[in-house]
């Protein structure tokens, strides 16, 4: 009688190992496709605005085009302009 017990024991935990594993693998199937959909929405947002940006009509030629021009530095570009003894490497 213990025997079956131990064999039906043994039994009952090889079908839960099994159980186990194969839920495991639809969660990460499922993982993996709530990724891929994400993905493809972003996609989809970035392609729209992407072709609203394409659709979108130019702007108007400016009378002075150097009144939109920004002269950009780094941060350590500046300083090193500000401080005569900073040299940059």
């Amino acid at each position: 009688m213990v025997k079956s017990f131990i064999r039906q024991a043994k039994s009952d935990n090889a079908r839960l190992e099994a159980e186990t594993a194969r839920l495991a693998g639809e969660q990460e199937c499922s993982i993996a496709q709530i990724k891929a959909m994400e993905a493809g929405a972003q996609l989809k947002e970035q392609q729209g605005k992407t072709d609203a940006i394409v659709k979108a009509p130019p702007p108007p030629p400016s009378s002075s085009p150097s009144s939109d021009v920004v002269e950009l530095t780094s941060d350590s570009e500046a300083s090193a302009r500000e401080d005569p003894h900073c040299r940059s490497r």
